[in-house]
């Protein structure tokens, strides 16, 4: 039986599925386009796109948004903030897991200033 995409309704910049940061850049996934068991089975998951906004000092405080690949949002950034299912389906460790689900206990006013 497949596995509904929980993650595939496009969400707003203020209630994203997943916080990653590294230094000052931001990304927050707002939607993806295949569910996670579909994305582990697949060939090329370097292809593997998610909707997401991002925030950089060239964006001066805005986001720019857009698909990204999936590696390219978690090359050599940390998950802050997720919803427990993404917690469960993407969290690389225990730590990150942990770090992420203590970020969705405390909400999302710190990140949306």
């Amino acid at each position: 039986m497949a596995r509904i995409n929980m993650y595939g309704r496009t969400r707003d910049v203020t209630n994203p599925y997943a916080i990653y940061v590294q230094g000052d850049y931001e990304i927050r996934v707002l939607k993806t386009y295949r569910n996670p068991e579909n994305e582990r089975k697949r060939e090329n998951s370097q292809f593997i796109r998610w909707f997401t906004a991002a925030k950089s000092p060239a964006t001066h405080g805005s986001f720019d948004m857009g698909d990204m690949y999936k590696d390219a949002v978690l090359e050599g950034t940390r998950l802050v903030y997720a919803e427990l299912e993404w917690v469960e389906d993407y969290a690389r460790n225990g730590d990150e897991a942990a770090g992420a689900a203590a970020g969705w206990r405390n909400g999302l006013d710190k990140w949306n200033k």
